[in-house]
């Protein structure tokens, strides 16, 4: 609850998007299963995201007797939306402006500009088509952000907890009753549209800040030979075999061991492997990174058809520009987040950093 930044979740985040990376890219024949599931790194970045921003509010909370929304809002978009609409700008340009996609692409994403606009292309039919198509988990989040914000302010922690509860198992009764998502289009792709991971990150934030969760997790999560092995059997899963739907029971299980790894990661002292410093500054560049990547993929793309070259040069390229992007345009904005940190009572700074990485970007479906 102390801590300004927690270990290990930078690491954690550069293998969602490194996986989120690898599997844009063109498929490579001999790792085609771990391809296909490289789009499950978005199931490993809501885990972190709902984890770290709730345990943001309950750092507020235990603080102040509240969580400041507004502050919260605004230090949010402070992280988000700069370099959103800034890359948002730049396939304007070259989508509408220079023709750089397909006439059907053209008109997908001009149809579509109104939902990246204002965040909820995930709602749309077209959910994951297009160019510009990743913005759908990025209107996830925002949602996420939104609702469980006023969540947190009207209701009570056993309230949400139970309701998060509730929402998991309806969603799963929803998924296997027959003939639903196709009598329901409509309520399934809207009154479904949170995604389960992100619930798993905020009921495991929940259970650890309680003294006998965290005691639990600590005697027998936190454990290096369990962190290996759920890591271990995470890994193999996407290597081997995932169910394709990801409200499946496959799925369903792997973002549990996801939930654990991610707390026994967050709990623990810091992973070498984790904690490099390759490692951490991926994890911090990695939504420039997943802003960023199928600009370049799309390129090379026109220049070679070899997977092998393009995955290389794609993560080389795209985390250069995402360095670059990180370090001459978002953090000088960011500097302005330390303004907006809750306020004591007397009107002075809380003087605690806000934890790192609360944001990350996930992939398409």
């Amino acid at each position: 609850m102390n801590r300004g930044r927690i270990p290990n979740l930078d690491g954690l985040r550069a293998v969602a998007i490194l996986l989120v990376l690898f599997h844009h890219c063109p498929d490579i024949a001999w790792l085609s299963t771990l391809h296909a599931n490289g789009r499950y790194g978005v199931a490993l970045f809501f885990v972190i995201s709902g984890f770290l921003i709730t345990t943001l509010f309950l750092r507020e909370t235990r603080r102040f007797g509240r969580v400041d929304l507004g502050r919260f809002f605004a230090r949010r978009a402070l992280r988000l939306f700069p370099l959103y609409y800034l890359v948002l700008a730049g396939y304007v340009v070259l989508v509408i402006g220079c023709g750089f996609y397909s006439p059907e692409n053209q008109a997908l994403f001009t149809a579509k500009l109104p939902s990246y606009l204002l965040y909820y292309s995930n709602l749309t039919q077209h959910a994951t088509e297009g160019p510009f198509f990743f913005a759908w988990s990025l209107a996830v989040e925002e949602q996420f952000y939104l609702f469980f914000g006023v969540m947190v302010a009207l209701l009570r922690r056993r309230w949400i907890v139970w309701l998060f509860a509730a929402a998991l198992a309806a969603k799963m009764v929803a998924f296997y009753a027959p003939s639903f998502r196709a009598d329901h289009e409509l309520i399934w792709r809207i009154g479904f549209s949170y995604r389960e991971a992100i619930l798993w990150g905020v009921l495991l934030a929940y259970f650890v800040s309680t003294r006998r969760g965290y005691e639990l997790f600590q005697r027998f999560i936190c454990q290096r030979w369990v962190m290996a092995t759920l890591a271990a059997g995470c890994l193999a899963q996407l290597i081997f075999h995932l169910e394709p739907d990801h409200s499946a029971w496959p799925a369903q299980l792997w973002y549990v061991a996801v939930t654990l790894l991610v707390g026994s990661c967050a709990l623990s002292s810091p992973v070498k492997l984790l904690e490099t410093r390759l490692a951490v500054h991926i994890g911090a560049i990695s939504y420039g990174i997943y802003l960023m990547h199928m600009l370049v993929i799309n390129t090379l793309t026109k220049f070679t058809s070899n997977p092998i070259a393009i995955l290389v040069l794609a993560t080389l390229l795209t985390t250069v520009l995402a360095s670059l992007t990180y370090q001459f345009f978002e953090k000088p904005i960011l500097r302005w987040k330390d303004r907006l940190q809750p306020q004591a009572e007397n009107g002075l700074p809380s003087g605690s950093p806000e934890l790192t990485g609360a944001a990350a970007a996930p992939t398409r479906a």
